[in-house]
């Protein structure tokens, strides 16, 4: 994930990659860009320390994390980190609008993990671009991956998104299409 912030989901990745970690699955989690610590109870701060501590002393090796990491400067570094992506989050907490990553993950065909409900997971559902979960749910979280992608992180011939319908339906072209006809009727 990109931008790490509590209505992105954060920490619940967090808790899907120590789940991961102790059931020693192959998988690595990247949490990438600046964190605002002020947005988490006492208690998660002290762990998200923690495992910065324990990520850059090399004890905790299946998380990618700086915790004194910058926002991604520019949109060139952000494509090109989200599109190496094997699954893209999108397991929101306490969040009831859309998100410019599933529009990402439509342009790079990137299966998501969404927060089932509200616009999201309406969204990853109608278009079929991945797997919704209950709101904080780190188990199925980390259920939903071997069902999105195989162990070499390709994405699985079984899933059938509905990438090109939601690029187009969600494109500039289409609402500037869509501006210009209510223009039109009201002229």
């Amino acid at each position: 994930m990109i931008g790490l912030e509590r209505r992105k989901g954060f920490y619940t990745l967090l808790q899907t990659a120590k789940l991961a970690r102790e059931a020693r699955l192959p998988y690595y989690f990247v949490c990438a860009g600046a964190i605002q610590l002020q947005e988490f109870d006492a208690a998660e701060q002290t762990e998200i320390r923690k495992l910065g501590k324990a990520v850059a002393n090399g004890e905790i090796d299946n998380v990618f994390f700086t915790p004194d990491a910058v926002r991604i400067p520019s949109e060139a570094d952000y494509n090109s980190l989200f599109s190496s992506f094997h699954i893209a989050w999108a397991a929101y907490e306490g969040f009831q609008g859309s998100s410019g990553t599933l529009s990402k993950a439509a342009a790079f065909e990137i299966p998501c993990i969404a927060t089932s409900g509200e616009c999201i997971g309406n969204r990853v559902r109608t278009y079929q671009l991945g797997i919704t979960i209950r709101e904080g749910s780190a188990e199925q979280a980390l259920a939903a991956i071997p069902q999105l992608v195989s162990d070499d992180g390709t994405m699985l011939e079984t899933l059938s998104p509905r990438y090109e319908e939601y690029r187009e339906h969600h494109s500039q072209k289409r609402l500037d299409r869509i501006l210009k006809d209510l223009l039109d009727s009201l002229g």
